[in-house]
This record gives structure tokens, sequence and C-alpha cells, in this order.
């Protein structure tokens, strides 16, 4: 098994990533992630990429992992 995941496709294409059993991980658009707390409720001041964590078995038998990309999400409004 191996310690690392790569990324396919969305901004982190080919990068590696180390090996979580999250499913969802969502990448920030700015370096810090900045959330509001209003009456309403916790607001994101940035957008964010959603990647999923699948998992393939190869004819072999092996399992290989990936996370694929799933989206955007735009910021919302302040």
């Amino acid at each position: 098994m191996t310690d690392t995941v790569k990324f396919f496709g969305g901004p982190k294409d080919g990068e590696s990533y180390p090996l979580l059993t999250a499913r969802l991980l969502h990448i920030p658009d700015a370096r810090d992630m900045v959330e509001k707390v209003t009456p309403e409720g916790v607001v994101t001041l940035f957008g964010n990429h959603t990647y999923e964590m699948a998992c393939y078995r190869m004819a072999n038998g092996e399992k290989t992992y990936r996370l694929e990309y799933r989206g955007y999400k735009k910021p919302e409004e302040k």
C-alpha cells in the first residue's frame, strides 16, 4: 500500500497528497480558509475545490487510490 495518493483533475492535477481515510477533501482558493461568523451561521469567504477519494481494484487484485475532482463551490455572499 502507498503512503500518498494522486490528484486527478482540477487545480491540483498530478500532485501527491498523504493517504487519508476521509471521503471528501476540500481545497480552499486561498492559502488559508477564512470564515466569518454571522447571526445566520458561518459564511465562507473563499471558494473551495472538492476532491473525492476513489478506490479501484486492478485485474490482479491490487487496489489503487486517487483523489478525483468533483467540482468548485463559489464563496458565499457576505
